[in-house]
């Protein structure tokens, strides 16, 4: 006969009160969603602590939620350097990192911590935000490392060149490029190879200035072959319909009919032109 919610939370309960760790995971979680019982964030805390110092592989993730809750003080008074204790368990460094880059509660900011923990999310597996934020380090010599644009160009080029191309990345690429900074010789191929992956919507925010940059790159020939015509009123055309009023008066200058002429030429004339997102 099928237990009710109630009588299962019971029963769970007494297993977790007799120390099986798996029931007081199971119970903490009732606890938490007021399945069988009332709704109670510290009576999940207090049975999902219990479980965690023996949690096994099917249930590991009570570290994180036990993590988590200290963190955001749900049902325990907040502490996040007991949040870091838990976190490090579980292997959760990105967000220990991310407490130490700006200091939270009770633990202070680092710079060399939050560096640490990032070298390690970077080591361990292909992170792109990780991979940013030590490029950052190492462009402003922050973290216990000397400023280097060598390095922090090497670490932002993991990062927009990954799996997740990193769009932040990618524009502090632009910038360093653009003119050269320190041991980085100026780029004009560089800039418009990581300007042209903005403007396809690698970073939203500034996608639309980007299309204008690209449309002029290719208008002016720098960072590609030779000049594009077609290239430019493509880019061009796609940042006025965005509201760009520099790049409706690049439209206007070059002349309606001759980007109609332009865009409707061979793909492959000079360039495999990518079409960026219309609106």
């Amino acid at each position: 006969m099928p237990q009710s919610a109630q009588e299962a939370a019971n029963f769970l309960k007494k297993a977790a009160d007799q120390g099986l760790a798996e029931a007081q995971y199971e119970y903490g979680m009732r606890c938490l969603l007021g399945e069988g019982v009332s709704q109670s964030d510290e009576e999940a805390f207090k049975y999902f602590k219990m479980a965690a110092p023996t949690a096994n592989k099917h249930f590991e993730h009570v570290n994180y939620q036990v993590g988590l809750m200290y963190e955001t003080g749900q049902g325990v008074t907040q502490s996040h350097s007991e949040a870091i204790k838990y976190y490090e368990t579980m292997g959760e460094f990105e967000r220990i990192a991310q407490i130490y880059l700006v200091g939270k509660g009770d633990v202070p900011q680092s710079d060399e911590k939050a560096f640490h923990y990032f070298s390690k999310i970077a080591n361990l597996r292909s992170d792109t935000t990780a991979k940013y934020e030590i490029g950052k380090m190492y462009e402003e010599g922050r973290g216990g490392v000397p400023q280097s644009y060598k390095q922090a160009v090497d670490w932002y080029e993991r990062a927009a060149n990954g799996s997740g191309k990193h769009g932040g990345a990618m524009q502090r690429l632009v910038e360093i490029y653009k003119s050269g900074k320190g041991d980085v010789p100026q780029s004009d191929k560089k800039v418009f190879k990581y300007t042209s992956e903005i403007a396809l919507g690698a970073l939203p925010a500034s996608m639309t200035q980007a299309q204008y940059e690209t449309g002029k790159m290719f208008e002016e020939g720098k960072g590609v072959s030779s000049p594009s015509i077609r290239g430019a009123c493509i880019y061009y055309q796609s940042a006025a319909a965005r509201g760009h009023g520099e790049a409706a008066n690049a439209l206007e200058r070059i002349g309606e009919k001759t980007c109609e002429e332009q865009i409707a030429a061979n793909p492959s004339a000079f360039f495999q032109i990518r079409i960026p997102p219309s609106m």
